[in-house]
């Protein structure tokens, strides 16, 4: 098989791999996960040319042997946490990302003059770093409660669905308006806004997009006991929405 889109495999001494495993008595298909040593033989890699030029690479498995020992056990829901874990870190790095960016955008607008007056003291760009805080805190503190939530044990399927929601949108637009402050210097590529909104852009793809999470957490809302169910609506609710 073939794993696209992994991340730093050229300096990573094993992989963590999901895959369908079949059993050979009952032909029960399930998906399971797996570490693989990368120098093990019929492993190949590609390394691709991402948007974000960090190192990813297409991972090709032709008949690799694994020991048995080297199988995680839980099978599909390894798999789910695996997937929930590699989500909210993700999100990690993407506020992390979009924070370095709003730091360097408003230390440039604080030394940038314009009409006598350092740009930043304009409504409007003032504005803007005000929303790109908003959006920051917000990724964070999501992000964090996620992490708690994780590391006690606890249900986090939908704190980790809003974290990525949102971080996927307002990160890649707190890049998106660090650029804008910095004008045009903040599309060429020897600025580090450039390099920011690359990798969040690219971030924001991985680990499930907006709308899968969305998908995600309104399935969770909707399924809680006790609350209203879009397919039961009452009649006299369903006479004024007619």
């Amino acid at each position: 098989g073939t794993k696209h889109f992994v991340d730093n495999f050229a300096v990573s001494g094993m992989v963590l791999v999901a895959f369908r495993l079949t059993d050979p008595r009952t032909g029960a298909n399930e998906l399971a996960a797996i570490l693989v040593d990368t120098h093990a033989a019929g492993i190949s890699a590609t390394q691709l040319r991402p948007m974000a030029k960090d190192g990813e690479y297409t991972v090709s498995f032709d008949e690799v042997r694994v020991p048995a020992g080297q199988l995680l056990g839980g099978g599909a829901s390894a798999v789910h946490d695996l997937m929930n874990y590699a989500a909210v870190f993700t999100v990690s790095q993407m506020q992390g990302a979009a924070r370095q960016a709003m730091l360097l955008a408003v230390d440039h607008v604080n030394n940038r003059e314009a009409f006598g007056q350092p740009i930043g003291a304009f409504q409007a760009i003032q504005h803007m770093a005000a929303d790109m805080m908003n959006a920051v805190d917000g990724s964070q503190l999501l992000a964090r409660e996620a992490i708690w939530r994780l590391g006690n044990g606890l249900p986090a399927d939908a704190e980790i669905s809003q974290a990525k929601s949102f971080a996927n949108e307002q990160c890649l637009k707190v890049c998106r308006s660090a650029q804008q402050m910095f004008g045009g210097m903040g599309f060429i590529t020897i600025c580090d806004i450039n390099l920011w909104f690359r990798r969040v852009a690219s971030w924001s793809l991985r680990c499930g997009t907006t709308y899968e999470h969305r998908e995600r957490l309104a399935a969770i809302l909707l399924d809680q006991a006790g609350t209203v169910r879009l397919d039961h609506v009452p009649s006299a609710l369903a006479v004024v929405a007619a």
